[in-house]
């Protein structure tokens, strides 16, 4: 510390040395003892608070500097603002190139968030909030915007009144990007970049809700899978198959207009949401566009691949309350299209939903007629005319119902095909059959021997052991191989030819 003690009694000498630093000056003939011991004292004090302030000083820029925030202070009665380099670095610009106006922040504000960044300032300023914090876009250098988050504290007088508010600056375009960038593949199929179920559920949601306000905003809800895909999949290869959902993703697309949403719900499954329809014919008339666009030639390398939809159509109606009510009308809706032939249509009635809760009733009560021993085989005779020598037998699948009675399997073999209860059902008929024909050989003994024929499904044939299990029942019952029948359709060769044929053989060795 330096304390000038000198005879210049000059006004001008003494506050230059001031501002070179000194303590204190003093003229020495108006100096005692005590005076110049207080003065000594002083600027020891000072001196140290000086030098913690430094200090201080040194810690706020270093703090300020590693957060790499912009500063700004707003001087509220004198609409004074400071804005720090960095500040104005954050949007691309030179510490000379932005005027220290509060207009140079407040017009570069993104007009989407700028009634959001004026609520929360002001409720702040009013003593409404305990701080001031938003996040916004600004215009920034050469048309691009960055995301800012800006925090904030007002200084506020006696009565309360905001005269000052300062804070910083945070850049997060970065973090923003990210989060975009994660919404979107939560949101969306990375295959196609079709919306993905969620998305399309959301999307739903908002066109029901919008009907529910105004009835006359009719909506529709197309549900479809793709004929044959898998049978693409085994037989080119997955690649070939992902890029035919991509090439169709595209196709469909086209045909849709911008308020309408498509989107991927499963490996080949898509649904689309035609917003402000008339009606039925409307939706038809989309159908009818969607499937002329399935039906060209795709090219994929060397292969071309042709495919078809069936699909399935719900309207709009004050019945539905929910989204997954309307998506599961357009499913039983497709598979009624299904049911009718490759490559049509079908628009939900209510006829569809009371033949789908019969056919779930049906399912369930063939899951407890398999563990109540409900079923029963019969077998029909097959005969020589020329001799009218019984040759063997056929059997038959029938249901003792408890309530509808004895059934036929028109009624019922359909819906155990598509469960899993078609390979233990397919199995207990193959069990049942072959130990009674073991019955009917030892009564019956003839050359050749009697023999049985089985309809089997072909799901019993992408069991890896079925060849192995038959073999080993048929040797157990002594029942000889070759008088033991299985009887498959053309379409379980055509839908799945290497693996059937691999089964067949082993079953003819």
């Amino acid at each position: 510390p330096v304390i000038v003690l000198t005879n210049q009694n000059s006004p001008e000498l003494s506050t230059k040395a001031m501002r070179e630093g000194a303590q204190d000056y003093l003229i020495k003939k108006e100096v005692d003892g005590s005076l110049l011991g207080s003065s000594i004292r002083y600027a020891i004090e000072r001196a140290k608070g000086d030098k913690a302030l430094r200090a201080s000083e040194q810690r706020y820029a270093l703090a300020v500097n590693g957060a790499n925030d912009g500063i700004w202070d707003w001087d509220l009665q004198n609409n004074q603002v400071y804005f720090s380099a960095r500040w104005k670095e954050i949007l691309g610009y030179t510490d000379e190139e932005i005027a220290n106006r509060i207009d140079e922040w407040f017009d570069r504000i993104d007009s989407r968030d700028r009634s959001v960044f004026d609520e929360a300032l002001n409720q702040h300023l009013a003593g409404r909030s305990p701080y001031f914090e938003c996040e916004s876009r600004l215009n920034a250098q050469g048309d691009e915007q960055r995301w800012v988050l800006c925090r904030g504290l007002a200084v506020r007088d006696e009565g309360g009144q905001s005269i000052r508010i300062a804070g910083s600056m945070t850049d997060i375009t970065r973090r923003k990007q990210t989060e975009a960038r994660l919404l979107h593949d939560a949101m969306h199929d990375g295959l196609t970049e079709l919306p993905n179920r969620s998305l399309f559920m959301d999307r739903l949601d908002l066109a029901l809700r919008r009907f529910h306000r105004d009835p006359s905003r009719l909506f529709a809800v197309l549900f479809f899978d793709l004929d044959r895909f898998k049978m693409v999949n085994d037989s080119l290869g997955h690649a070939v198959g992902d890029e035919l959902l991509a090439q169709i993703a595209v196709r469909l697309n086209a045909c849709l207009r911008p308020g309408d949403t498509l989107a991927r719900l499963g490996v080949d499954e898509f649904a689309i949401v035609l917003n402000d329809v008339d009606g039925p014919t409307d939706a038809i008339y989309v159908v009818e566009r969607l499937q002329e666009a399935l039906s060209k030639v795709v090219q994929i390398q060397a292969h071309s691949v042709y495919t078809s939809a069936s699909i399935g159509i719900a309207i709009s109606s004050e019945d539905y309350k929910t989204s997954d009510e309307v998506v599961r009308d357009a499913d039983i809706a497709m598979y009624r299209a299904k049911n009718s032939g490759h490559a049509t249509y079908a628009v939900f009635d209510t006829s569809m939903h009371d033949q789908a809760m019969l056919q779930h009733r049906t399912e369930t009560y063939l899951r407890r007629a398999l563990e109540r021993g409900e079923f029963d085989v019969y077998y029909q005779p097959i005969i020589d005319i020329a001799t009218a020598r019984i040759l063997g037998f056929e059997a038959l699948l029938r249901w003792q119902h408890p309530t509808r009675g004895l059934l036929a399997p028109d009624e019922f073999i359909n819906i155990i095909e598509e469960t899993t209860l078609v390979v233990p059902i397919g199995w207990w008929v193959i069990e049942r059959a072959a130990k009674q024909l073991a019955n009917w050989q030892q009564i019956f003994p003839v050359d050749p021997p009697i023999a049985m024929s089985v309809n089997v499904s072909g799901k019993l044939f992408f069991v890896d052991d079925m060849a192995k299990r038959l073999a080993a029942m048929l040797e157990d019952l002594d029942v000889p191989a070759n008088s033991f029948r299985l009887e498959i359709t053309e379409r379980v060769v055509m839908d799945h030819g290497d693996l059937v044929l691999s089964t067949l053989s082993d079953l003819q060795d």
